[in-house]
């Protein structure tokens, strides 16, 4: 009996063994939440990037104490009319268009703000309204008469760099010398390469006395054939075409068809212009020759029926003739630039002209 009873003993034991084994335990609650890692260094500056090509040139601000006309400037220039205060601009092909006043209205002056504190920036206070009319800048040359500006403007003499100003009740007063001393004499620099004269020009008036009669005007029009014109002619001497000019260079002729009206209206020779008839055309054309220029002047029938002028004993207009030689590099870059040649304003402005009708 007591051998049966330890059996059973035993016997329990491991079925409570077994049976506690066989079974999970309850999960536990979730740890707590590690705490954020430092933040990484700054890596290193990335390489500049690359040079951005040249901007296209900017416009020109002309101005003057008049509205502008027609002959100042190019398409995008501005101009201020120092008088008025307007501004023109840009200007397109149909001109100057209606200006733009510069002045505004005397606005009230704003209240002071309150002092911030110091050290950090403070925000940016609202737009104050619009301050009163500033002072004006006149320029010429020579010191400035009492009757330009008023109390408050400045003038500079251009010529001699003097800047008066402000002004008062009394008048300009003494100026301020804007030039400084000479600085001392620079290193010479390299030499440059070699020069040349670009561009001549030589300007010459012809009356009707001066046409000769009579020469002939020829055009080839095929290799045994040409047609010829009678004309009446003027020879100039022009000493800036040289063989060099003839022979690498170019030879340019313009004329002023309305001298009476406008002297700075220059067209390309040859020039033709139709009677108003329609019966036959007014022909200026033009030869070179190593320091001379010959001008033709003649008329072509065009209604085989109709009468024209007597060419010999008509009376002729005074025109003046503008010639411009180019030389050198200039010469070949014109060429390059396919400008048209009959255009004046154009060719005048690559070539530098237009400077010295300033």
């Amino acid at each position: 009996m007591k051998h049966f009873t330890s059996y059973l003993f035993i016997l329990m034991v491991t079925a409570i063994f077994f049976t506690s084994c066989s079974k999970n335990g309850a999960v536990g609650p979730t740890g707590p939440s590690g705490s954020t890692g430092a933040t990484g260094a700054t890596g290193p500056v990335g390489p500049a990037g690359p040079a951005g090509a040249n901007g296209a040139n900017g416009s020109v601000i002309y101005s003057g104490t008049t509205t502008p006309v027609s002959t100042i400037g190019a398409i995008g220039d501005f101009y201020i009319n120092l008088s008025t205060g307007l501004l023109y601009g840009p200007k397109t092909s149909s001109g100057w268009g209606t200006g733009i006043s510069l002045v505004g209205a005397t606005g009230a002056t704003g209240a002071t703000g309150a002092t911030g504190a110091t050290g950090a920036t403070g925000a940016t206070g609202a737009t104050g309204a619009t301050g009163a009319a500033g002072s004006k800048i006149y320029s010429g040359s020579g010191a400035p008469s009492t009757s330009i500006g008023v109390t408050g403007d400045f003038y500079l003499d251009k010529t001699n760099y003097m800047l008066y100003g402000p002004k008062t009740a009394s008048g300009w007063g003494v100026p301020l010398n804007l030039q400084g001393p000479a600085g001392p004499q620079g290193p010479a620099g390299p030499q440059g390469p070699p020069g040349n004269a670009n561009v001549l020009t030589t300007v010459f008036t012809i009356t009707n006395s001066q046409w000769l009669w009579n020469s002939q005007y020829e055009f080839q029009t095929s290799p045994s054939s040409y047609t010829e014109y009678f004309t009446r002619y003027c020879d100039n001497a022009v000493s800036t075409i040289t063989q060099n000019v003839l022979d690498d260079g170019m030879v340019l002729v313009y004329f002023t068809p309305n001298t009476s009206n406008n002297t700075n209206q220059w067209a390309p020779l040859p020039y033709e212009f139709t009677d108003g008839s329609g019966n036959f055309n007014y022909e200026i054309a033009y030869e070179t020759n190593v320091g001379t220029v010959r001008l033709h002047y003649f008329f072509v029938q065009l209604v085989s029926t109709a009468t024209i002028p007597t060419l010999s004993t008509y009376t002729i207009a005074t025109y003046q003739f503008k010639v411009i030689a180019v030389t050198g590099t200039l010469s070949a870059a014109l060429r390059k630039s396919h400008l048209n040649l009959s255009d004046y304003q154009a060719v005048s402005r690559f070539t530098g002209v237009w400077q010295q009708d300033q």
